[in-house]
């Protein structure tokens, strides 16, 4: 759907593949699949995806027909040998940075069983890190330190895990119910930060009315989500990036802002410029995405100067900071 569309982007997906399915249903119709091809190229442009980073591949779920290989004449007439099946195409994705050199983080975004002796099996995604078994690491938020029992890895007992892998890991906990979805497991001498009131650059997509101080939203940032206000419009940026206006009354569609968010309780967070899959979030209101955002300062602790980001290229701002 188009909101898949734009939750993708705004968690930093940047590479798209397009599986045009069912092609079979038509007969292999050239015509019908650029027609498609068009329409959904338009929509992810105007998304602000880079239409050189945007790939399409006509294929049938049902007969299997160009995932692996094709052998289907209408198709071969025009869509050669030399173009990719699915699978080619996924294999040609580049890989992303691991984060090995950065403090332990990883995020939960399952909680699979507890029991009588006192350990807990979670799941999730390392951003950052290295992790081996018997490591202590900091839940948060709970401020409780819990010791690596075993570490499943490409569902295959491993002795370590390193940032990027997805892992389930068996926890030696004292209290398994402060482990929930939304947690965070990160270095003790350099835990992840708490905060609930920060200063984010976003970008709306549909509102149901403009956005105003006092905009109640849902925050989801990593595995977590969180009731959460907007309190203060500090302004309006360009397409470059630069202030346009200051203290805005609203914020409409399609708009790059300055905002002020105060979460209703403190959460696990980071900055954009540390962690950028841990400084991501997207803000939805009545079951709709309305906005994606990163966080580019916390009031309870010292601004650090912000990357340029995916979202407009803009330094951190403090102006009018309360």
């Amino acid at each position: 759907t188009k909101e898949h569309a734009l939750l993708a982007k705004s968690l930093g997906i940047m590479e798209l593949i397009v599986a045009v399915n069912k092609m079979d249903s038509i007969e292999w119709d050239q015509s019908r699949y650029d027609y498609i091809v068009e329409t959904i190229k338009t929509f992810l442009v105007h998304a602000k995806f880079n239409e050189k980073n945007i790939r399409f591949i006509p294929i049938s779920g049902f007969t299997g027909e160009n995932l692996i290989d094709r052998q289907e004449s209408k198709l071969l007439k025009w869509y050669d040998s030399k173009q990719p099946t699915l699978i080619e195409c996924i294999d040609s994705f580049s890989v992303g940075e691991r984060l090995l050199n950065k403090p332990f983080r990883m995020n939960i975004s399952d909680v699979y069983k507890s029991s009588s002796k006192g350990y807990v099996a979670v799941g999730g995604k390392i951003e950052a890190g290295l992790l081996g078994n018997g490591d202590k690491i900091l839940i948060s938020p709970g401020n409780d330190i819990c010791t690596i029992k075993s570490i499943r890895r490409n569902n295959l007992e491993s002795e370590w895990a390193v940032g990027g892998d997805n892992v389930d890991l068996s926890l030696v906990v004292e209290n398994p119910s402060i482990l929930r979805v939304g947690c965070i497991l990160s270095d003790p001498e350099k835990p992840i930060p708490l905060s609930k009131r920060f200063i984010a650059q976003i970008v709306t997509f549909t509102l149901p009315i403009p956005m105003t101080n006092g905009y109640q939203v849902v925050f989801h940032a990593h595995s977590m989500e969180e009731p959460a206000t907007i309190t203060r419009l500090i302004s309006l940026l360009d397409s470059n990036g630069a202030v346009s206006k200051k203290n805005p009354r609203c914020i409409s569609d399609t708009c790059t802002a300055l905002v002020e968010i105060t979460l209703g309780r403190l959460s696990c967070l980071e900055l954009y410029s540390s962690y950028r899959q841990l400084g991501r979030f997207t803000l939805r209101n009545g079951g709709v995405t309305i906005a994606a955002g990163l966080i580019t300062e916390f009031y309870d602790n010292p601004p650090k100067k912000s990357s340029s980001s995916p979202l407009t290229t803009t330094t951190t701002t403090t102006s009018n900071k309360k």
